[in-house]
């Protein structure tokens, strides 16, 4: 059976509409784009970290968490390392990525990524940096930011996280996980991601 992630898209464009930058405000285009654009999506095999999701959407979760929950079936996750190994696989295996709008995503966008993102509790993300601006919106769940390597600051849902280009940042997860929205404006590529921590 197929389905629509229309609600979903609408969700967090009413999300990225109150960021109130430019690169957000490219997001919000394309995500109302894609609301109304005809696309449909049949539900996948297995919900990898299912029991991490639970966790998370019943730690305190932001209302619009409920719009990723309604249609966790249709979201195609993956790990969120890259093939050529600049993130480890201790930490890769330990996080996951749907990449809702972008060049390689479930909705083709060439100047944009969309997405959301899991990262199971007790792992240290470490610090790392990339060209492309970076807004994370928590949803569930809680984490502990910082950039440059300075002091983490815990954040539950409803917390923005922004990071301007080639900012050093770094996400912990304690006893619970997290799950946030995020966004890539500017250069999106990956070639100037790089793991320094």
């Amino acid at each position: 059976m197929a389905h629509d992630l229309s609600n979903l898209f609408s969700t967090l464009a009413s999300l990225y509409e109150r960021e109130g930058r430019d690169g957000a405000n490219e997001a919000v285009t394309a995500l109302k784009k894609a609301t109304t654009s005809d696309h449909s999506f049949s539900e996948v095999d297995e919900t990898p970290f299912l029991e991490e999701f639970e966790t998370a959407f019943a730690t305190n979760p932001a209302p619009e968490a409920i719009a990723v929950q309604d249609v966790l079936p249709l979201i195609k996750w993956h790990y969120a390392g890259l093939e050529d190994g600049r993130i480890r696989p201790e930490i890769a295996r330990h996080m996951l990525t749907a990449e809702l709008l972008d060049p390689d995503g479930m909705i083709f966008h060439p100047t944009v990524r969309v997405g959301l993102f899991m990262q199971r509790a007790g792992l240290n993300y470490v610090t790392r940096n990339h060209a492309a601006e970076e807004c994370f919106i928590m949803l569930a769940g809680e984490g502990f930011w910082s950039t440059d390597d300075g002091e983490r600051y815990h954040k539950t849902a409803g917390y923005v996280i922004f990071h301007p280009s080639m900012m050093p940042h770094r996400s912990e997860t304690r006893e619970k996980p997290l799950l946030a929205a995020w966004r890539w404006s500017g250069d999106i590529g990956w070639d100037q991601y790089q793991l320094k921590g």
